[in-house]
């Protein structure tokens, strides 16, 4: 087996998947930007974009590239991500009847 398939074969057995959320719409246009962004980095496998979930769902190689290099990617398009950061203080838990 050449040492080409050898690292295929390891890259393939080795992938890594992530999910980003946008703080806003994201357009037809705009995903095919963002997709065509991602897929000149190196170590990204394939990239599928949901704009009404505003949603970016990326598979990539973690021996390759890790998961802050395709955030900064996004960011560095203009687009806010939704990373589940509120500021202030939290909610309290709302409690059914009977607790």
């Amino acid at each position: 087996m050449s040492m080409y398939k050898k690292v295929k074969e390891f890259q393939n057995s080795t992938t890594a998947a992530i999910r980003l959320v946008t703080a806003e719409t994201i357009t037809l246009y705009g995903s095919q930007v963002i997709k065509r962004q991602l897929m000149k980095q190196e170590g990204i496998k394939d990239v599928e974009i949901f704009p009404n979930k505003k949603s970016i769902y990326v598979k990539y190689y973690p021996t390759i590239i890790d998961s802050s290099s395709i955030i900064h990617a996004i960011l560095g398009l203009g687009y806010k991500l939704d990373l589940g950061i509120k500021k202030g203080k939290p909610e309290p838990e709302v409690k059914g009847k009977g607790g």
